[in-house]
């Protein structure tokens, strides 16, 4: 462990991880490109709006054309949309709102964003004014950011992991740990995206979902 890393406590315990939203951002964001599933969902979703064409896309582009378009909607777009939820929703509850409002706060500002990104890949591939299809894209794509939003809070990289047994080897958990509580893990309690790890020596608060 480096021992510059910045410190910031929660509940007045160090967390041992250069501790901002970006980095937690990022890290949420790394874990998820770790799955195959959702590339492979991914890659299903384009596909199958490429093949199909909607929104007037079947006559207007070929098929590669149309494999570039909805690459860029929907992998651009999901990817741009969670950064943005992600960012805001971390800001919101470090100034102490609930999550609930920080949820809704992170959905209305990647809905924002992804309307943007859809009004300037539309204009740049079909000439269509830029601000009248960023408003006009702006309600449904809020509404779209709600939603995978929830999903991705109910249902993210987190979820479905198994928690390792006693005695797993798991050095990510322990290089986070301060040297004053040791390893010798007794607790473990999930609170919202850290994990408090209780040992004889102490208790900490370590930035890393239960999950892993």
């Amino acid at each position: 462990m480096n021992p510059s890393r910045n410190r910031q406590y929660v509940n007045g315990m160090p967390i041992f991880a250069n501790d901002t939203v970006l980095d937690d951002t990022l890290a949420e964001m790394r874990a998820l490109a770790r799955r195959p599933r959702f590339w492979a969902v991914l890659g299903g979703v384009v596909a199958i709006l490429a093949l199909t064409g909607p929104f007037d896309t079947y006559g207007a582009l070929s098929l590669p054309d149309r494999v570039l378009y909805w690459t860029a909607i929907g992998a651009g777009g999901f990817g741009l949309g969670l950064f943005v939820s992600l960012m805001i929703a971390g800001l919101a509850e470090r100034l102490g709102l609930s999550d609930l409002a920080a949820l809704g706060l992170g959905g209305l500002g990647a809905g924002v964003a992804v309307a943007g990104l859809v009004g300037v890949i539309g204009a740049f591939a079909f000439g269509d004014p830029l601000w009248p299809g960023i408003a006009g894209t702006l309600p449904y794509a809020v509404v779209i950011a709600l939603i995978v939003a929830g999903l991705y809070e109910w249902g993210g990289p987190a979820a479905g992991r198994p928690v390792p047994s006693h005695g797993a080897n798991v050095p990510a958990l322990f290089d986070k740990l301060p040297p004053e509580v040791g390893t010798d893990v007794v607790h473990l309690q999930a609170q919202d995206h850290y994990v408090r790890v209780t040992t004889p020596q102490g208790a900490a608060l370590v930035l890393m979902p239960i999950g892993e």
